[in-house]
């Protein structure tokens, strides 16, 4: 198979978003807190969050589409460095796109990593943030993820920049395979058993200083 990477548009929001869907299905903490939600309610929100983000002027998304097929099979999406204006911080904040029966208490597990992120130094003004990189399932360990994950890392290097990601327990060893480092951790209790047993996801706060400074 041979597989192409190109600029993602608006008008591929909808089959990212399915990627988005299926391929978090086995991302521990994000299927806990989505548990409680219909999947056509889950795929709504996945379709309004891209569309959102897409609109933004520091957003990156990109591609892999299958050649043959021209099926887009995996995505990445990240934050360039970005110095708001004042019309933009004028901007009302909008209301939230998550869903009614989100698991708040295991969604808020996400909201602390990046304050945790911040907190080690994350500055959206001088450094880039990965917001995703998914593949879909059917299309795993072809080396699709590494793929993104290294152009991404190359955007970054050539702008000088540091590069932070929230990594969950999935992607986490491969992003330390790149060169990131963790900073620190953020874990939420997903399951209780009767027994006292419980199951806990876990988020690493990892940052990749920009090729040739990781020395400095």
């Amino acid at each position: 198979m041979a597989f192409d990477l190109s600029p993602a548009i608006e008008a591929n929001i909808p089959e990212l978003a399915q990627i988005w869907q299926s391929s978090f299905r086995s991302y521990d903490i994000w299927a806990a807190s989505m548990r409680n939600v219909s999947s056509e309610d889950e795929l709504a929100f996945y379709t309004k969050a891209l569309t959102v983000r897409m609109k933004l002027p520091n957003t990156v998304v990109t591609k892999i589409t299958e050649r043959e097929t021209k099926k887009i099979v995996a995505w990445s999406m990240m934050s360039k460095p970005h110095t708001k204006t004042p019309e933009e911080e004028n901007v009302p904040k909008p209301p939230s796109l998550r869903p009614d029966t989100t698991d708040l208490r295991i969604w808020a597990t996400h909201e602390r990593s990046a304050g945790i992120m911040k907190a080690h130094g994350y500055d959206p003004t001088t450094d880039f943030s990965r917001s995703g990189l998914l593949v879909d399932p059917s299309y795993q360990k072809l080396g699709l993820g590494t793929r993104l994950a290294v152009f991404d890392n190359e955007i970054a290097d050539e702008a000088g920049a540091r590069i932070w990601v929230i990594a969950s327990s999935n992607s986490k060893k491969l992003f330390l395979s790149l060169g990131f480092v963790v900073l620190g951790t953020e874990s939420v209790v997903l399951e209780e058993s009767e027994d006292g047993g419980k199951k806990v996801g876990t988020l690493s706060i990892t940052m990749r200083e920009p090729k040739g400074r990781e020395a400095e």
